[in-house]
């Protein structure tokens, strides 16, 4: 069986090297996880990982018992943390980590993939309207801070979510370093990644001024959350606040 990584990515500073731990990646649907899911079965094997991308696969880890499901290197997936942590039990000994991106930006990405991706439940629904509609109709808006705290998102809660359950988090740019960093742990070399179809088509500067405004203003949980958390790890507090957090658990 492969050992699991032993990743330990603060945001500032160098602590010291911790045992392997096990990995759980908390997915929110266009934040380059798919790519990043890529590299973790890569890298520890499919038969090491359980990735929940359906509710379906969510019903089949709950039906697992805990001690299967624990005995994975490799766990997570789409949904909201608090169902993990209730299936998953004790968190200490894994490397939890998430990624995010600006909200409008995820909101566009996810259209652009719906359309294009005739495989997606939902893509002969988005085929063929606009992104006006699809953001009326169809779009998950507050994805991110939902996925931290539940289908009722606040920011202040989603901070505490992340300050004292994970380990590392970072923006959808940054997940390329991430990854050359897990592999570099390996002495391995990355795989060519797939090309990202959701990042071609419409682009978040051809949106009118209007449709701008009107997804800033149902995305608010969003991006009030993104603006927290960037300008905190601009000066630190958040990687601060996370090690006491975490200590005190």
């Amino acid at each position: 069986m492969n050992e699991p990584l032993s990743i330990d990515l603060p945001e500032r500073g160098a602590g010291k090297k911790k045992p392997p731990r096990r990995v759980f990646f908390l997915h929110i649907p266009k934040c380059a996880g798919s790519t990043i899911w890529l590299a973790l079965h890569d890298l520890h094997g499919g038969e090491n990982t359980f990735q929940v991308r359906t509710p379906a696969d969510l019903l089949a880890f709950e039906a697992m018992p805990v001690e299967r499901r624990r005995s994975f290197l490799v766990i997570g997936g789409h949904g909201h943390f608090h169902k993990y942590k209730e299936l998953i039990g004790d968190m200490r000994g894994y490397f939890a980590f998430v990624t995010f991106r600006e909200p409008v930006a995820r909101i566009v990405s996810n259209f652009n993939y719906i359309g294009t991706n005739e495989s997606h439940r939902n893509h002969n629904l988005v085929k063929g309207i606009s992104l006006d509609q699809f953001v009326d109709e169809y779009a998950n808006h507050n994805a991110q801070t939902k996925s931290l705290c539940g289908e009722e998102p606040d920011i202040g809660r989603a901070i505490k979510v992340l300050d004292r359950n994970f380990d590392y988090w970072c923006l959808t740019h940054e997940t390329s370093d991430l990854i050359a960093r897990f592999y570099k742990r390996t002495d391995r070399q990355p795989l060519s990644m797939h090309d990202n179809r959701s990042e071609s088509g419409l682009r978040v500067e051809e949106i009118s001024p209007k449709l701008l405004a009107h997804i800033r203003a149902l995305n608010a949980v969003d991006m009030g959350f993104y603006e927290r958390i960037v300008s905190r790890r601009r000066t630190g507090l958040g990687w601060l606040m996370r090690q006491l957090r975490r200590s005190r658990a």
